[in-house]
């Protein structure tokens, strides 16, 4: 029987396929519509939109797809492709908005002062204090007077027991055999250096005259203040 019908419906296909023939629309929306004579066992293929089997004869149709099976088992994943080209870079993107000012930073000024005047007895310490490991530029200034105005004086920066800046003031000088003064009765220093600690230490400003004791410093101001908030 299985013979037969493959038979018939190959002859059917053939005749589709005759120029001149009216041929319907088979399939018909995807379904083949067919007939079978009970008598005999003949099929042929139908338009169903357009006509019916006989009375003798049985409707068959079935689809030209055949109903969509199980998923089947997931294949093993594939071995990684090789790495694309790099994309071009993209534009600048427009700049974001200013953000706020941040807070004010604090600054550490470390300051000491021999108001007055303070009479000189050789090395003379004036003003002193200690500052931890750190850089710092510090810094020194007054004034230093000669009673009798024939002595110079020097003023000296002095990190532990070591001068790091030195101002000579008040010095002489000659002029052919004649020593000449070149002070003045009130003459100002300055001193400003930096300085870098490893740990705590003492730094001081120390006077000293060639004439003790005729000769005093007056109004010194010893001060200090870290290198980080001078560039911050």
């Amino acid at each position: 029987m299985r013979t037969r019908i493959v038979m018939v419906a190959a002859a059917v296909g053939a005749l589709i396929v005759i120029p001149g023939v009216a041929v319907g629309t088979i399939p018909n929306n995807g379904v083949i519509n067919a007939c079978y004579v009970k008598s005999g066992g003949a099929l042929h293929v139908i338009d169903g939109s357009v006509r019916n089997c006989s009375k003798n004869e049985t409707a068959l149709s079935w689809n030209v797809a055949g109903q969509q099976g199980p998923a089947g088992p997931q294949g093993p994943a594939g071995s990684q492709g090789p790495q694309g080209p790099v994309g071009p870079q993209g534009s600048t993107g427009p700049q974001g908005p200013q953000g706020p000012a941040g807070p004010a930073g604090t600054t550490t000024l470390y300051d000491a002062n021999a108001s007055g005047s303070q009479q000189l007895s050789g090395q003379t310490p004036l003003a002193r204090f200690f500052l931890p490991a750190g850089s710092y530029l510090v810094q020194s200034s007054g004034y230093v007077n000669d009673v009798n105005n024939d002595a110079g004086e020097v003023c000296e920066l002095i990190q532990g027991n070591t001068t790091f800046q030195s101002d000579e003031i008040d010095t002489f000088g000659t002029l052919g055999s004649i020593s000449v003064s070149k002070r003045y009765s009130s003459a100002p220093f300055s001193l400003s250096a930096t300085l870098t600690l490893t740990g705590l230490t003492s730094v001081e400003v120390d006077c000293s005259s060639d004439d003790d004791p005729n000769a005093e410093a007056v109004n010194v101001n010893l001060s200090a203040i870290p290198v980080g908030s001078i560039l911050g």
